[in-house]
């Protein structure tokens, strides 16, 4: 097996276990935001796995490069992995704007949103790159 599908598969699962860990803290309430006793089985739970899982598979790929046209020099780890996972948090953050929530609680999720996706894709691209690696040696 190429080290580019093991690098895959394993960011998948290290982000569908982020989408249960970041599950179990929504369901635990933050701040002013109360627990809701109905959220396991909601749509939201299995969105807010989906989009760790999507965050995952994005860094699994993206380990394959190491340089950025935009930023001279080589792409690290942890800023490839921060990037992508703030990136992919925003269509699940945009989504608190829907709810009736106070507008306050929502721009604190909103930032918590992103702030944990970036945390989880830097983890879970610091894991990847360790186990598997990264660059041209994955398409070996």
């Amino acid at each position: 097996m190429k080290k580019i599908t093991k690098r895959f598969f394993l960011a998948g699962i290290l982000g569908i276990a982020f989408g249960f860990l970041c599950s179990y803290f929504v369901s635990q309430g933050t701040g002013n935001v109360s627990a809701d006793p109905n959220f396991w089985g909601s749509p939201l739970m299995y969105s807010i796995i989906f989009n760790r899982f999507l965050i995952g598979i994005v860094i699994g790929i993206a380990g394959a490069y190491t340089e950025c046209p935009f930023i001279p020099g080589r792409l690290r780890p942890w800023v490839r992995g921060a990037f992508w996972g703030a990136v992919i948090s925003l269509d699940i953050a945009i989504g608190i704007f829907i709810g009736p929530v106070n507008p306050e609680i929502m721009k604190t999720i909103f930032w918590m949103t992103i702030g944990a996706g970036a945390v989880y894709g830097l983890i879970i691209d610091l894991i990847v790159t360790k186990l598997v690696g990264e660059g041209k040696e994955l398409l070996k």
